[in-house]
Parts: structure tokens; sequence; C-alpha cells
């Protein structure tokens, strides 16, 4: 049974993110049977001995799609200097954006938590910068459902 990539891949590189696309979708066989390519095909849009070999966009749809996660659509944003968010669905009612400042105390928390370990040694190592990525995002999430429901409060007439 495989435990991760056979070969090595640079930390945020497109071969990762579609990697990490493809894990997300069942392995190559799942992501296979889902799009119009086959396995050997989808192991070169990871491979990066094979940078000629990127995946097209109508398989990145595909596997977001049944994944329901833009992993290689959020790459692509945070290459081109941009930041990706769904906004939120779910409204609670007025109550929620309490909860909602609540979690963003929480989250920025755990960021600042993060950042102190990390930058004790005096360089943020790529390994750390993914773990306060992965916490910066809470955050920003939180930060989403209350700006949503801010731009609710400052436009009650604005339906359209």
């Amino acid at each position: 049974m495989r435990c991760g990539p056979l070969k090595p891949r640079a930390v945020g590189s497109w071969k990762a993110a579609t990697a990490r696309l493809i894990e997300a979708a069942g392995g190559t066989q799942a992501a296979a049977d889902i799009t119009r390519v086959g396995k050997t095909q989808l192991q070169r849009y990871t491979d990066p001995a094979e940078p000629a070999y990127a995946m097209p966009v109508d398989v990145v749809v595909a596997l977001e799609t049944v994944v329901g996660q833009p992993i290689v659509t959020a790459h692509l944003a945070a290459r081109s200097g941009h930041c990706l968010w769904r906004p939120p669905e779910d409204q609670d009612g007025p109550e929620s954006i309490h909860r909602h400042y609540a979690e963003i105390g929480r989250a920025v928390a755990e960021v600042m938590a993060e950042y102190a370990l990390a930058i004790a040694d005096g360089v943020i190592e790529p390994r750390e910068a993914e773990r306060m990525l992965a916490t910066i995002d809470p955050a920003t999430a939180a930060l989403m459902h209350v700006r949503a429901q801010l731009y609710e409060r400052a436009r009650p007439d604005d339906a359209s």
C-alpha cells in the first residue's frame, strides 16, 4: 500500500496540487474512471520529471466537481496573487455573527501560535508555512461569514 507520492514534489507546486486533487478523488484509478484520461496520463500530470504534462482544465473541473473542493483552482488563484473563497451559503440568523466573531478570535490565536513556533529559529520553512496556511483558512472563512452578514445588513433593500 502506498503511503504518499512515489516522487517528491516541491511544496506548493502545480504538480503537488494536481497530486492532491487526484488523491482526493480516490487515487489514479478512481480519477481515470471520472475523467477522459487514463492512469498513466494522470500520473504524468503529477510527475516533476514530466514538466510538459499539465492537467487540462476539463479534467480539473471534472475532478474538482466530484471532490467538492477547488484544489487546483485555489492553487492557481494563489499563484496569481489571488485568494479563492466560496461565499457562505448558510446564514444562521443575525445571532450567528457573534459566533463567527468568536471563531475569528480562536482562529487568529491559532495562527499566531503556529507563527510563534515557526519563527522560533528565525526562518519559516515550507512545512511550517503549510501548517500556518491550514490555520489561516478557518479564520478567513469566519471573516467571510461575518462579511456576508454585514453586507446584507448594509444593503437590506438590495435583493437583486
